[in-house]
């Protein structure tokens, strides 16, 4: 029988670890003073010389001026390769403002204080009884955050999240980016404030133990290494058979800690753009929990929400977790059967109970007050099927609730702009291989997608696709009218499959105006914010350049489909310097649908490229957990990419074989 987590150990954790400080000194056991070595001075070094016979004067003059006459040049030729006592820049870079030449360094804290590392698989204890982790997830936090009696203002919100090492590389990432930069704009917008204001944490909940490693490799809101973020991997080891890995780590955590402490949990598939606390914080004084609209069922999402903390609370959740351990379900419509959601938000005024949108405010049958979100602000992806009437004008996150794969959900938020600076996405922009639109047959667009996928690879650039593709023998679905159907682009091809299985970088269709709101500082704090409120320490740290990244992003270089009759032609052109990275950053291919040119059908091109097809039944509308139908199978390569002499003689090869036919 399960035991309740409250009831193990609040303090459980493995032993105190001993860390020496850095820069600490060494000292003598009797607490002696230390003194640094004295250096000779001047008067002293003047007797010494005095006290020297007239032979040895003679023989200390000549070596002095040999020193200067042969020696000068040299030094003066070779330069000085380091000053002595010279300052160097720390790798940490500013806080708050602060110069960064420093004369010290200091590694960065992958600690708390009492030793408890900021990320961690926790494993049992050797010998120990038990199969629980050696740190409590309780512990885990009062280690970092401080104990959770201290006053709201002096606590971080802390935001549990789960992920495996896929998401931990995808939307967790973001996440934990939005987060970052979301704490460094609160603290210089509002760090004012009579109360100042709190930061935001992001705990990470891991499945495994990659994700463990690659979350203690994230980056502040600066790119800098500065101890990683948080991970806590400790219910890996102690869950029941009868509950999915992926619904664990959630339960365990409220249970066990929601009697202490105020929670958020978010999905991983969460994707913010913009400041989520001025449309929550104001429900957080009245409410005990506040979430986000869901519409299936008459639920409200758990993959988004904030709870008071209670022992009522807990209590709920651990009848979720009773009612999981006799048959597996969904912890969200459980949850939301505890409260007792959906009769609860039905109309009681005599007209259709059931009308959308139903009541967003309620009291759930354990007494907690819950409110629902606007499902404007906070978006799910599923809406657009669901609840076309939801408005998306003042979105703050887009929550990828339904999609085909991991890869599909982070795709389809960039494409939507819900995205962050990830290890420079943004900031360091590639050079890019774009064309304006993709229409023809089913099999002219596949043609045209392996051609520009051929072309990126071989050019060292990353494919920047357009945002719709034109299916010229596909009828309509939505027009009786029109004989041809329009997908966007990732229900077009399994662009993010693609690119992954073909090692070719493909951005979405906005990323150079995505890039450049990024380069010139677009705030996190709202639409109407403008520019970020650390704008000063942005542009310390390289205003400059990232003005040069906006105008390179605006540099187009267009080629000529019309002069390739070959692929050999077009991999020769792209070898030319006017064509290269360094003197056009994007380099548009034109011209494909001109008539008489569009030699490029009968093209022969790499076999690696023989299983890149479009999504599968594009007859049929995209559906929220369809957004292109056969990616889930992923892209199968069987063969790498040639070298560029291989590829250009399948060019040759094709251009023969076009002569002969001539003839």
């Amino acid at each position: 029988m399960y035991t309740k987590l409250r009831g193990e150990p609040h303090s459980a954790r493995s032993p105190s670890v001993s860390i020496a400080l850095p820069g600490g000194g060494g000292g003598g056991g009797s607490g002696a003073a230390y003194s640094p070595p004295r250096s000779p001075t001047p008067v002293s070094f003047a007797d010494s010389l005095a006290t020297l016979p007239p032979r040895a004067k003679r023989l200390l003059a000549l070596v002095v001026a040999f020193v200067v006459v042969f020696g000068a040049p040299l030094v003066l030729r070779g330069g000085i390769s380091e000053d002595v006592g010279s300052e160097y820049e720390s790798p940490f870079g500013t806080f708050g403002g602060l110069d960064e030449r420093v004369t010290a360094q200091r590694p960065p804290r992958r600690t708390a204080n009492d030793g408890t590392p900021r990320a961690g698989a926790f494993k049992p204890l050797a010998g120990a009884s038990s199969n629980n982790p050696s740190v409590s997830l309780s512990s885990f936090l009062d280690s970092h955050f401080g104990p959770p009696d201290l006053p709201p203002r002096e606590q971080p919100h802390v935001w549990l999240t789960m992920a495996d090492a896929t998401w931990a590389r995808t939307g967790t990432a973001a996440l934990h980016t939005f987060v970052e930069r979301l704490n460094v704009e609160r603290r210089a917008r509002y760090g004012r404030r009579k109360d100042g204001v709190r930061d935001t944490k992001l705990v990470v909940m891991c499945l495994d133990e990659e994700c463990v490693e690659t979350v203690a490799k994230y980056k502040d809101a600066y790119g800098r290494g500065t101890g990683g973020g948080y991970a806590y991997a400790g219910f890996m080891h102690n869950r029941p058979e009868q509950i999915f890995a992926s619904t664990w780590p959630k339960l365990a955590a409220f249970v066990e800690v929601l009697p202490h402490r105020d929670l958020f949990f978010v999905d991983s598939d969460v994707a913010f753009r913009y400041d989520p606390y001025p449309h929550m914080e104001p429900l957080m004084e009245t409410y005990d929990i506040v979430a986000q609209e869901n519409d299936s069922w008459d639920h409200f999402n758990t993959g988004w929400m904030w709870i008071r903390s209670s022992q009522t609370a807990a209590d709920a959740w651990n009848e979720v977790l009773q009612m999981d351990m006799k048959q597996t379900s969904r912890d969200q419509n459980n949850f939301n059967e505890v409260l007792g959601t959906a009769l609860l938000r039905q109309h009681r005024d005599g007209g259709d109970p059931l009308r959308k949108p139903l009541l967003s405010d309620f009291t759930a049958k354990n007494g907690l007050k819950v409110h629902v979100l606007d499902d404007n602000v906070f978006r799910s992806h599923h809406f657009e099927i669901d609840r076309p009437y939801a408005g998306r004008d003042r979105s703050v996150y887009v929550h990828m609730t339904c999609g085909d794969a991991t890869l599909t959900k982070a795709f389809v938020a960039k494409a939507q702009g819900f995205w962050g600076d990830v290890d420079g996405y943004y900031t360091q922009p590639p050079p890019l291989l774009a064309v304006d639109h993709l229409s023809g047959t089913t099999e002219d667009v596949e043609q045209l997608m392996k051609i520009l996928l051929t072309a990126a690879h071989y050019s060292n650039r990353t494919l920047l696709p357009p945002s719709h593709a034109t299916f010229l023998d596909i009828p309509s679905t939505t027009s009786s009218s029109s004989a041809h159907s329009t997908r966007q682009i990732f229900s077009s091809f399994p662009v993010p499959h693609i690119a992954e299985a073909l090692g070719v970088g493909i951005v979405e269709p906005r990323y150079p105006t995505l890039a450049a709101r990024e380069l010139a500082g677009g705030s996190v704090l709202g639409r109407e914010a403008g520019l970020r409120a650390d704008a000063g320490r942005v542009e310390k740290d390289g205003g400059k350049g990232k003005a040069e990244k906006i105008v390179r992003l605006g540099e187009v270089v267009e080629l000529d489909m019309r002069h390739t009759p070959t692929l050999s032609s077009l991999l020769s052109l792209l070898s030319q310097p006017s064509f290269s990275p360094s003197s056009a950053p994007t380099l548009k291919l034109i011209n494909f649908d001109w008539p008489d040119s569009q030699h490029w059908r009968l093209w022969r091109l790499p076999r690696t490229l023989e299983h890149i097809t479009t999504c599968q039944l594009l007859e049929e509308l995209p559906a929220c957990d369809a957004i292109c139908r056969g990616s889930r199978e992923g892209v199968k390569v069987e063969e790498g990419w040639p070298s560029v002499e291989e590829a250009s003689a399948l060019g040759e090869e094709e251009a023969y074989e076009e002569e002969g036919a001539e003839r």
